[in-house]
C-alpha cells in the first residue's frame, strides 16, 4: 500500500471514528449537563481538565519516541515494548502522588470538596496507562493507530451507557465520575487485548535502552506537559477567578472542540515512522511534507468554517438553553484549532529529526503568556477571555515551530490559497440561509445536519470548480469513496 493510501485509510477510519465518538460525546455532555446542572457541571469540567493534565505526565513523549525507535529498528520492537511498559510504570506511579498532592493544594476547602474528589476517582486509572502507551507505540510503529480508535469508541459507548443509567436512575455526582472512570479502565483493557499476538507486554528492564528512551523522550515530554497546561490552564484559572457557571460554558466549548482538535494527528501519526525513515532523505522528505501540509490546510478551512457559522446550533444541541452564552466562546476557540492544525503535522517532522528539545522551549515560553493573558482577560470577559487567551497562545506556539521549522526543512508552500478561500467563504455563505424564518423555526438539529452536509458539498465544488483540491485528497480519498456509492 502506497503512503498516501495508508494516510487515507489510516486518517479516514481514525476520522470516521472520531466523528461517532464525537456524536456519542455530544450526547453524553448532553445528558451530563441536565443531569447535574450547571454548578455540578463546572466542578465536573474542571475535574476532568486536571485528570487529563495528570496523565500527561505518564507519557513524557515516550510513546512516541517508541514509536518513533520500533520504527527504525524493527528488530528490536520486543525489547523496546519491554522497556516503554517498565518505564511507563514508573511515571504513572510519580504522577498519582504528584497529582494528588496538587490537588489538595488547587483546591482546598468544603468549597471545592466536589472537585477533588472528582480528580481522585479519575486518578484512579493512571497505573492503566503503562500497559496502553505501550500498545499504542507498537501500533503507531505498525501505521495501525487506527486500533485505538477502536479502544477509545469502546470506552465512549462504556461512558455513554453509564450516562443513561445516571439519568434514568438519579445518579449523583460522585456514581458519575465512577462511570467516567470505568470508560478508561475499558479504553486500556482493549488495548491489551489487540495486542495480543503481535507483541508481548512483558517488562524487560534494560538500562542503557531506558536512559537513551528517557533522554530523548524528557524534551518531547516537556513540551507536552506545557502543551497540556495552557490547554487546560485557562479552565483551571476560570474555576479560580470566575463563578462555576463560566466554567461550565468554557468547559461546554472545549469539549466540543477537544473533539476535532486532534484530527490532523490522525494525519501525522501515520507519517512519523515515514518521517523517521526519510530524515536522511530530505528531498523526499520535504515531498512528503509539502502533500500533508496542502491536505491539512484545505480540511483546516471546513473545519474552521462549520464552527464559526454553526456555533450557537452546536452549543444549543450539546448544552441546550442554558449554555447558549458557550456559542461565542466556540467560535473564538475556532481559531485555536485553525492553527494548531498546521502546527500538529511540523511537530511530527521535529520528532522524526532528533529536534523535540525545540518544541519544549517553545511551549515553555507560550505558558507564561497564556497565564498572564488569563489573568488580564478572564476578570473581564469570563469564559471568552480564556478563549481569546488560549487562541492568541496557539497563535504564537505555532508561528514560532514555522520559523524554527525553516532552519532544517523546506518550508510547505500554501495550496492555492486565493482560490481555497474563495471555496471558504462559499462554503460560509450556505450559513445565511439558516437566517431565513421559515428556516430558523425548524430547529438546531435539521439546521446544523442539512446545512453541515451542504456546506461542505459547497466547499468541495468549490475546491474542485477552481482546481484547488489536491491531488492526494482527490485520489487516495475522494476516488474511492465515488468508487463505492456509484451505483454499478
Amino acid at each position: 500500500m502506497s503512503l498516501g493510501k495508508k494516510i487515507a485509510v489510516n486518517a479516514s477510519l481514525l476520522g470516521a471514528g472520531r466523528m461517532v465518538i464525537a456524536a456519542m460525546g455530544v450526547v453524553t455532555v448532553g445528558l451530563a449537563t441536565r443531569q447535574l446542572g450547571v454548578e455540578a457541571y463546572g466542578a465536573f469540567a474542571a475535574a476532568t481538565a486536571f485528570a487529563t493534565m495528570a496523565g500527561t505526565l505518564t507519557d513524557i513523549g515516550l510513546w512516541t519516541m517508541g514509536a518513533r525507535e520500533i520504527a527504525k529498528r524493527p528488530d528490536e520492537t520486543q525489547r523496546i515494548v519491554g522497556t516503554i511498559l517498565v518505564i511507563g510504570v514508573g511515571l504513572s506511579a510519580a504522577a498519582a502522588g504528584v497529582s494528588v498532592g496538587i490537588a489538595f493544594l488547587l483546591y482546598p476547602g468544603s468549597e471545592n470538596e466536589l472537585i477533588r474528589r472528582g480528580i481522585l476517582i479519575l486518578l484512579l486509572t493512571i497505573p492503566l496507562t503503562a500497559p496502553y502507551g505501550a500498545a499504542s507505540a507498537y501500533f503507531i510503529s505498525q501505521q495501525k493507530a487506527y486500533l485505538g480508535m477502536l479502544a477509545s469508541f469502546v470506552s465512549s459507548v462504556v461512558t455513554l451507557t453509564g450516562l443513561v443509567l445516571a439519568t434514568v436512575l438519579d445518579w449523583s455526582f460522585t456514581t458519575i465520575m465512577f462511570a467516567f472512570a470505568a470508560a478508561y479502565v475499558s479504553q486500556s483493557a482493549v488495548m491489551v487485548l489487540l495486542v495480543r499476538g503481535e507483541v508481548r507486554l512483558v517488562p524487560h528492564f534494560d538500562l542503557g535502552l531506558s536512559r537513551r528512551l528517557i533522554a530523548w523522550s524528557l524534551p518531547l515530554g516537556g513540551a507536552m506537559l506545557m502543551q497540556a497546561l495552557y490547554w487546560r490552564v485557562d479552565l483551571i484559572m476560570l474555576s479560580k477567578l470566575d463563578s462555576r457557571s463560566e466554567v461550565a460554558l468554557y468547559g461546554l466549548a472545549f469539549k466540543v472542540v477537544d473533539a476535532v482538535i486532534v484530527l490532523p494527528t490522525f494525519v501525522a501519526i501515520t507519517l512519523l515512522p515515514e518521517f523517521a525513515r526519510l530524515a536522511e532523505q530530505r528531498e523526499r522528505f520535504d515531498e512528503v511534507m509539502q502533500k500533508a501540509f496542502s491536505a491539512i490546510q484545505v480540511a483546516t478551512v471546513a473545519i474552521f468554517v462549520l464552527f464559526v457559522a454553526y456555533a450557537p446550533q452546536i452549543t444549543q444541541i450539546v448544552g441546550g438553553a442554558d449554555f447558549a452564552g458557550a456559542a461565542p466562546v466556540l467560535q473564538i476557540l475556532a481559531i485555536a484549532v485553525f492553527f494548531s492544525y498546521f502546527g500538529a503535522v511540523m511537530a511530527e517532522a521535529f520528532v522524526a529529526n532528533n529536534r523535540q528539545g525545540q518544541l519544549f522551549w517553545v511551549s515553555l515560553s507560550a505558558l507564561p503568556l497564556n497565564i498572564a493573558l488569563n489573568f488580564a482577560l478572564i476578570p473581564a470577559l469570563g469564559a471568552r477571555g480564556a478563549a481569546v487567551a488560549f487562541a492568541i497562545s496557539e497563535a504564537v506556539i505555532v508561528t514560532s515551530v514555522c520559523v524554527l521549522y525553516r532552519r532544517f526543512a523546506a518550508f510547505p508552500r500554501p495550496h492555492r490559497p486565493a482560490q481555497v478561500a474563495v471555496a471558504g467563504c462559499a462554503m460560509g455563505s450556505v450559513a445565511l440561509l439558516k437566517l431565513v424564518p421559515p428556516i430558523a423555526a425548524v430547529g438546531p438539529v435539521p439546521i446544523l445536519l442539512v446545512g453541515s452536509a451542504l456546506s461542505l458539498l459547497v466547499y468541495a465544488g468549490g475546491l474542485y470548480a477552481l482546481r484547488a483540491m489536491p491531488r492526494e485528497i482527490h485520489a487516495n480519498l475522494v476516488l474511492p469513496l465515488w468508487a463505492r456509492l456509484r451505483p454499478q
